[in-house]
């Protein structure tokens, strides 16, 4: 897989300081920069691009338990910020909407649009 981000969203990653975290929605935020997006991060001893966490825990949660979505689905999804123990990405497939994925629940939770995101999202300090 590779990273599937509107040209759009690539323009505000590169403007901002994404070494500071952004409130969404009265959260801290953690926004993942374009080149922290292509790097590889072990999870469950496979390496994956950060913006495929979301798929490589779906893949994990469907060998022990029932997954929130199909592994074809979580295809279609771009991790782009973390929390704790939370994933924000947005859906292809669903119109850019946002998600909340929650790694110790396995939980998923409508959290608006990538656009929405733009608009809002604060800076801290």
């Amino acid at each position: 897989m590779s990273i599937r981000l509107p040209e759009y969203y690539l323009q505000w990653i590169n403007a901002i300081d994404v070494s500071s975290s952004r409130i969404y929605r009265g959260q801290l935020w953690h926004i993942y920069g374009k080149d922290k997006l292509e790097e590889n991060v072990l999870i469950a001893h496979s390496a994956v691009k950060v913006c495929d966490q979301l798929y490589a825990y779906i893949n994990e949660l469907a060998k022990t338990t029932r997954a929130p979505m199909t592994l074809e689905h979580s295809k279609r999804c771009v991790t782009i910020a973390y929390q704790d123990d939370m994933l924000l990405y947005y859906d292809i497939a669903q119109h850019h909407q946002l998600f909340r994925f929650t790694l110790s629940t396995g939980s998923i939770e409508r959290f608006g649009f990538l656009q929405n995101f733009l608009d809002e999202v604060q800076a801290t300090g």
